[in-house]
């Protein structure tokens, strides 16, 4: 047996070369090796972890990662998560290249190439400095006012930038707008650090981004503001009152000689308006009385006068029999009590007009067979008129059967 071994060794060699290349050959018809690209995203890990710093970066959100191995460990790795992870906190001082080569822990796979295949990098040192902040007011504000002092809390801010960005600051300022403004401005705003021809620099950190801006306004000495207090006569129809009085404008400006101007009273009057036996609002455009020696400082001396006239609320009270509706045939109906009391509230010319036919009070029998109820009545009203309370709120419907005639 030995003997036939060894005479046939080389073709059992042979046979066992043929079996492991028929496996081997198998093998790859079923997973053959293939090139293959995949997209990793680029995750920035820690980027805010150095405030002392401020890096830039050209990182891409993705790469595309050239990869050669067989179709079923490209395929596994395909499913999974594709992140290329940068750690910025690493970077050191100054310019460089950031390899983007992700790392693959994955036998049978080689990488070809990665596109883009490095990111370049500027890591700079930052410094802090406090800043005074100013306020810039655009705009002109109202006819007879100028800008006075102004304030601004806190009075400073800290900048944090690049030590080339912090030397090209000139001015620190917040801007508050002023046009037609006729009263002191107080507001929150923005703050911007300014370069030397007045365009806001980028790439700083202000400690405080909003500021709180006052800005005083002080009116010229022969300029005033007046309040417009109209003046109407007669009184509205009986039962009627004045609600309320409007002027458009109601505040007017005046100019004239100084002390003109500083004799004023502190208003200016209308001319009166007419409201006699009124039932309705009255609108009249009318004249203002002005003092000599004053003017008005836009457009002619009239005003739109609205003087609101309101029916005058009040309350009455009437006594109502319930009106009963939907008896079922061959029912009598007996009510109690037989009359309700009902407190109406609204015009006084409304209720005083009131007739019988305008106030009904309603009892709504559909579908009730013989028994005893207590039922709510329904309460029929014109517009404008309410019901604020009715005695009894209930009342008891007694149905019995009609009685048969002999």
């Amino acid at each position: 047996m030995m003997r036939w071994v060894i005479d046939n060794i080389s073709l059992l060699a042979l046979a066992l070369f043929g079996g492991v290349a028929a496996w081997a050959l198998v093998s790859l018809s079923s997973d053959p090796f293939v090139d293959r690209a995949l997209v990793f995203k680029v995750a920035r890990l820690r980027e805010n972890a150095r405030p002392d710093v401020s890096v830039t970066t050209t990182l891409p959100p993705t790469i595309t990662v050239n990869l050669h191995g067989q179709a079923s460990s490209i395929q596994a790795l395909e499913n999974g998560n594709l992140t290329l992870n940068v750690d910025l906190s690493r970077l050191p001082t100054g310019e460089g290249v950031l390899p983007l080569t992700p790392t693959l822990d994955v036998p049978a796979i080689s990488l070809i190439s990665v596109q883009p295949p490095t990111a370049r990098f500027t890591v700079v040192p930052l410094v802090s400095q406090p800043f005074s902040v100013s306020i810039n007011v655009q705009g002109v504000p109202g006819l007879g006012f100028r800008v006075g002092a102004s304030q601004v809390t806190p009075p400073q801010v800290v900048i944090t930038a690049s030590r080339e960005v912090i030397s090209s600051i000139v001015s620190v300022d917040a801007t508050v707008l002023a046009d037609g403004a006729r009263s002191s401005i107080e507001q929150s705003a923005r703050v911007f650090a300014r370069a030397v021809d007045g365009t806001a620099i980028g790439g700083v950190r202000i400690s405080d981004e909003f500021v709180q801006a006052r800005v005083a306004l002080e009116q010229l000495s022969n300029y005033r503001d007046l309040p417009v207090v109209v003046r109407w006569r007669g009184q509205p129809a009986d039962g009627y009152a004045v609600t309320s009085i409007t002027a458009d404008p109601q505040i007017v400006t005046v100019f004239g000689a100084v002390d003109a101007i500083q004799n004023l009273k502190g208003y200016v009057e209308t001319q009166e308006v007419p409201i006699t036996g009124a039932k309705a609002d009255v609108s009249e455009k009318v004249g203002l009385i002005m003092p000599p020696g004053v003017s008005l400082v836009n457009g002619p001396q009239i005003v739109a006068v609205n003087v609101s006239v309101d029916a005058v609320q009040g309350s009455r009270t009437i006594k109502r029999a319930p009106m009963v509706i939907g008896v079922t045939q061959g029912l009598t109906v007996t009510v109690s009590p037989n009359s309700i009391n009902l407190v109406l509230i609204g015009p006084l010319p409304r209720l005083a007009a009131l007739t019988d036919d305008d106030v009904r009070i309603v009892l709504d029998l559909t579908g009730l067979n013989i028994g005893t109820y207590q039922l709510t009545p329904r309460v029929i009203l014109p517009d404008g008129v309410l019901a604020q309370t009715l005695v009894p709120t209930s009342v008891q419907v007694e149905l019995t059967a009609q009685k048969k005639k002999p």
